[in-house]
């Protein structure tokens, strides 16, 4: 069953869970949404082709209930829309983030429909949440796609245990083809035996194909996790069978050879197509979080390896990361966390500033962020990354101030730069500053 008609059942299903649970003598509904309307302005201007603005509408639905005391069911509709973009699949988007039936007992709880899973202890670089595809037309701020099947958790005093298996998955949704998130310059793209460089002509697009998938990539993706609930010790083992965060893209490119070792350079002098194609990955993975007063210690592993067919990688990869977390006392009237991690990775492949790097970001990297609010009106987020490896690094920047309690106003900038073969140096010109305005209703 393909993800459209998976989508199409779980959605009658809420529907008809709705309608039954309006006539139930027991039953609670609730319906809330909120419209946010935000304007992103580029400082630098890159390419004809590409926009230096974007104006986006990005409308949430809600609807909630209850059947009795141990059925509840959600529905949750996102909207995007973008009309001025350049890229013609990103001016709308439609997703189904949550759409499910959950029956809960003392012990046990079953859900039926679309979901967002996270999975994996750590906030910046979070290797182990694999279960939900992305949307990757901004591949900073990404966003998890709604994933249909079924989940069980169980629990038994210090100990749970979560199933998921999902019956066909949807592919990850990258930028469109005249998108400022693709390199526009140089593309950097490596092999296990060699990097070619391709230099790009100064106005040009990217075509997408889309190759069968392998080894069933988006069939029967399952995922298990156990946990082990100790005081002040949360520790877990993880699990997972499914399709790979982004497909294996190798670029097909038309044009003269400039050199051809130790890199191999071309002088490309037409569009440029990427072959898509879905693979299957195993990943291993282990977390823990130790509390100590205000202290939070946290860390996971993962260890990932593609199916037999996959040629993209050939070995496991792996990827750590190890977080210290603090909550400032600050006063009554505001809160200050803050984060410190490291995360380190051992890749088959060596990363670059192509496609394929876009899940891959912050892979090897110093991080330090925070959140502080006051007063309940006032917030700022902040955060900044800084490879170590290839030396790029981002800085994510956001204020916001709620006029009431249904209305916000917002303010953030993203900045990053480091060398063109680093997957953050080719964005380097996507510095930003964005405004937003949010009203819930």
């Amino acid at each position: 069953m393909r993800f459209s008609t998976c989508l199409f059942v779980s959605t009658l299903f809420f529907f008809a869970t709705a309608a039954t649970a309006a006539g139930h003598a027991k039953s609670t509904y609730s319906f809330s949404g909120d419209v946010d309307l935000k304007s992103v302005g580029f400082l630098q201007t890159l390419a004809p082709n590409v926009n230096e603005q974007l104006y986006q509408i990005d409308l949430h639905l809600t609807e909630e209930g209850r059947l009795g005391e141990n059925v509840k069911f959600i529905g949750k509709f996102d909207y995007l829309a973008d009309p001025a973009n350049k890229s013609s699949v990103e001016r709308n988007f439609i997703d189904l983030p949550e759409a499910n039936v959950k029956w809960r007992t003392q012990q046990f709880l079953f859900k039926a429909g679309s979901d967002i899973y996270t999975w994996g202890v750590t906030d910046g670089v979070n290797p182990i949440d694999l279960i939900n595809v992305r949307n990757y037309y901004d591949p900073i701020h990404s966003k998890k796609l709604g994933a249909t099947g079924l989940s069980a958790n169980m629990i038994f005093g210090w100990f749970e245990l979560d199933a998921i298996y999902i019956p066909s998955t949807r592919s990850p949704m990258l930028p469109g083809s005249n998108s400022r998130w693709l390199p526009r310059t140089n593309y950097y793209s490596s092999s296990a035996s060699q990097t070619s460089r391709y230099i790009l002509p100064s106005q040009f697009g990217y075509i997408f194909k889309t190759l069968p998938e392998l080894d069933d990539a988006r069939l029967h993706n399952v995922a298990v996790r156990l946990q082990a609930h100790l005081p002040e010790l949360e520790m877990a083992l993880y699990g997972y069978d499914g399709i790979a965060p982004l497909p294996i893209i190798t670029p097909v490119v038309s044009g003269a050879a400039l050199q051809l070792s130790p890199i191999y350079v071309v002088q490309a002098d037409a569009d440029v197509e990427l072959d898509l194609q879905d693979y299957r990955q195993q990943t291993g993975g282990a977390s823990f979080v130790k509390t100590l007063g205000a202290w939070q210690i946290k860390g996971e592993s993962t260890w990932a390896q593609p199916h037999a067919h996959a040629t993209a990688n050939e070995s496991w990869s792996t990827v750590s990361v190890f977080e210290l977390e603090k909550s400032w006392n600050t006063g009554a009237d505001s809160t200050l966390t803050t984060i410190l991690q490291y995360a380190t990775s051992r890749q088959a492949v060596a990363l670059s500033n192509g496609v394929n790097s876009l899940s891959h970001f912050f892979d090897s990297n110093w991080m330090a962020g925070g959140h502080f609010s006051w007063r309940d009106k006032d917030s700022f987020s902040f955060f900044y990354s800084h490879d170590v490896i290839l030396h790029a690094w981002l800085s994510d920047l956001k204020y916001e101030r709620r006029l009431n309690d249904d209305f916000m106003l917002g303010v953030g900038a993203t900045l990053l730069g480091g060398p063109e073969n680093s997957p953050l140096g080719a964005f380097a010109k996507n510095k930003n500053i964005n405004l937003e305005a949010k009203y819930n209703f």
